[in-house]
């Protein structure tokens, strides 16, 4: 009988010693490949998935306005990749906060998170290869590119970093970007300066023009730093700038576009 307990209390001791060291290299194996493995995916739900071509899914949402306000998007659907987010995937989107990207993403389509006015955080898996995030404001890995800044974020000022070569299309509704379009930086249309909010702007010293309706409607708009690298002011640029009251043009400035200043009051 006391064999037979023996045998037990060691069946017993050595179980539990094998629990906790597997449990210990979980925890170790969570710390080592970083904070998101432990977080849950949003449910499948509220995402449309489309299969593409190379046997991966494209997501898009599903109920625009019905989203939680913290979104971690899947790395996988059925067993396979979630490689793409689509085009205008989360545009008008108003009911999240925050979005996670995984490291399986490769691809971000155009306008993906356009105007969705209450986005103040984008974190991106610091595995991916191809984004990253910086102060919640999303960017190409090699950081020349400002794909999406967070437009609910609540500063009034924000200048593009050093190093940024290009904003993506519709990255702010009326923000300030730089953009590349055959070898020419502008500043683009529906893209740069402020937000609807935003009171200042400095525009990169590298940028060569201020395209149609880029600070259109930014009613906000008090200044604006114009650098003399700047040689033309597109059509509707800065129509409806409310409280815009005094704007320095420089010398190199050789082309102002129609209604460039049309209801400056």
């Amino acid at each position: 009988m006391k064999k037979f307990l023996c045998c037990l209390i060691t069946i017993f001791l050595v179980s539990s010693l094998a629990v906790f060291a597997a449990c210990k290299a979980d925890r170790e194996s969570k710390s080592e490949t970083g904070s998101n493995t432990e977080r849950k995916s949003t449910p499948d739900e509220y995402f449309e998935f489309t299969l593409l071509n190379n046997d991966t899914y494209e997501i898009k949402a599903k109920y625009r306005n019905y989203l939680p306000a913290e979104i971690v998007l899947p790395s996988k659907h059925n067993g396979k990749a979630v490689t793409a987010i689509g085009e205008d995937a989360f545009e008008y989107c108003s009911s999240f906060k925050s979005i996670e990207i995984p490291d399986s993403v490769t691809s971000i389509g155009h306008a993906a998170f356009y105007n969705c006015s209450s986005l103040v955080s984008i974190t991106v898996d610091e595995n991916n290869q191809y984004y990253k995030s910086i102060d919640g404001n999303l960017y190409t890995k090699d950081g020349k590119t400002l794909i999406q800044y967070a437009i609910g974020k609540t500063a009034t000022e924000f200048t593009v970093p050093s190093g940024v070569t290009s904003v993506g299309y519709r990255a702010f509704e009326g923000c300030h970007c730089v953009q590349k379009e055959n070898g020419v930086s502008y500043v683009d249309k529906w893209l740069v300066g402020c937000d609807r909010s935003g009171t200042s702007v400095t525009i990169r010293k590298d940028t060569v023009g201020i395209a149609d309706y880029a600070f259109y409607y930014c009613s906000n708009l008090q200044s604006i730093e114009i650098p003399d690298s700047v040689t033309f002011i597109g059509d509707v640029a800065f129509a409806s700038c409310s409280s815009l009251k005094s704007i320095e043009i420089p010398d190199s400035v050789t082309s102002i576009g129609d209604y460039a200043f049309f209801c400056c009051d």
